[in-house]
């Protein structure tokens, strides 16, 4: 594995699969889709880098340079990602 891209990782399965992503002692990157610059991860590590997206565009809304960047280095994608609604 070159690098994992793992999406939802602010949530509550993303956040336990990242946190087991960094505790394997894995040499890979973690490439974490988030909405926004300013997010926080609980887990810090070295590995992780944080990728500002949006999952409901084209692209990850991510632009064409860092989209080619991404698919040059991914080879797995773990999907943790899902539509959020404070309605319920």
């Amino acid at each position: 594995v070159s690098a994992v891209l793992l999406t939802g990782c602010t949530g509550f399965v993303g956040e336990h699969v990242l946190e087991e992503l960094v505790h394997k002692k894995t040499d890979c990157d973690i490439y974490c889709l988030v909405r926004s610059s300013e997010t926080e991860l609980r887990i810090s590590s070295p590995q992780i880098k944080l990728v500002v997206g949006d999952l409901g565009q084209p692209q990850l809304g991510v632009g064409s340079e860092a989209w080619q960047q991404l698919c040059a280095r991914v080879s797995h994608i773990i999907h943790c990602g899902a539509v959020v609604h404070g309605l319920y």
